[in-house]
């Protein structure tokens, strides 16, 4: 008898240590597989460049891209995949089929291009510093146009603390509000920039760009309040010389000792311009058609300033009529002239600018 209990109560131990083991293996799983549903997906995955994670971790940009190890990602890190599970949706594909049997890709991670446009899945209102910028010293991976802006909260995730390229879509609202704040000299393609405190919502989709030769990352906006202007400041010569990509300098040609500038199409003369002295002066293309021509892919403010100028009953600039058409727009800046509020605007007629066909 004493055999029988011994040997039950030795049963009954080795069944309760493996309902314990059990146990503490199920506790185990659970623990490693919440452990798992909570690491982020580690990114350069092939197998995984086909779910909404890989490019929601793309989004983050440096360091968390590239997080390789789950000890490099962060509490940063997790915080700014959480706020882009939160808001963005990765349009990596449109479910459209390519010829070769394949979706239509709207992402990419290669050593060529690194894209990824998203979906604005809730809204987001920003506040910040909004800078309409015109400048011709830009290189070749830039547009010497922008629209650039830069949020206050530093509470939100790099990717949006660094700013972002603003997209204007022509939106009637949007141009009637920036309208009555546009300087002239801004109207008549002058370089410089605007700087303005604003606040919008992003709308519909937000591009990110990793290339090597990227403009930055873009967004599309509504809702757009301006709260203040900060400043206006046109640039001075130096921004018109030694352009490496966008040169709108002009040569002059004559069989006079002079060229006339005029106050406007055939007008008054401003000023005589001595050809002699053409090594000293600087001569600058304020065309729209020709520039328009030539850099219309740029984007956001051609469109932007074409509406604007159509708006402008004023600017007689823009009416087209045949006279107009053998005069070119320029600005002069004298010799020895660095200032642009020294510097002139008028008219010179084509034939006595080399090399420029109307």
């Amino acid at each position: 008898m004493k055999i029988i209990v011994g040997l039950g109560i030795l049963l009954s131990m080795v069944c309760h240590a493996k309902s314990s083991e059990v146990i503490a293996n199920k506790s185990q799983i659970q623990t490693e597989s919440k452990t798992i549903q909570e690491r982020p997906m580690r990114i350069y995955d092939e197998f995984d460049r086909d779910k909404p994670e890989y490019w929601l971790q793309f989004l983050l940009g440096e360091p968390c891209r590239h997080a390789y190890h789950e000890v490099q990602f962060n509490e940063k890190c997790r915080k700014e995949l959480k706020f882009a599970y939160t808001y963005f949706e990765p349009i990596y594909t449109d479910g459209s089929i390519q010829k070769n049997g394949k979706l239509k890709n709207f992402c990419y991670d290669s050593d060529g291009e690194k894209n990824c446009d998203y979906k604005i899945k809730k809204p987001i209102r920003f506040k910040g510093t909004l800078t309409l910028k015109r400048n011709y010293q830009e290189g070749a991976c830039s547009a010497f146009e922008s629209i650039h802006f830069k949020p206050n909260d530093k509470t939100l995730p790099e990717f949006l603390q660094q700013g972002f390229i603003v997209e204007i879509k022509p939106d009637e609202k949007i141009y009637n509000t920036f309208l009555p704040t546009i300087p002239q000299w801004f109207r008549e393609y002058l370089a410089g920039e605007i700087t303005y405190e604003v606040s919008f919502t992003l709308k519909d989709i937000f591009q990110v760009d990793y290339s090597a030769c990227s403009m930055g990352n873009r967004g599309e906006i509504e809702n757009l309040q301006i709260i203040r202007k900060i400043s206006s400041k046109p640039y001075d010569r130096d921004n018109y010389m030694d352009v490496p990509e966008y040169n709108f300098a002009l040569t002059l040609e004559s069989k006079e000792s002079y060229v006339n500038l005029r106050e406007s199409p055939n007008g008054k003369i401003l000023t005589q311009i001595e050809m002699n002295e053409f090594d000293k002066i600087l001569l600058w293309n304020l065309d729209f058609d020709i520039i328009k021509e030539q850099y219309s892919w740029l984007g956001e403010i051609f469109t932007w300033q074409k509406l604007i100028d159509a708006k402008n009953t004023q600017d007689k600039d823009f009416n087209k009529d045949s006279k107009k058409s053998q005069w070119v727009k320029v600005l002069y800046f004298p010799p020895n002239v660095n200032d642009v509020s020294k510097a002139m605007i008028g008219y010179i007629h084509h034939s006595q600018i080399k090399g420029y066909e109307k």
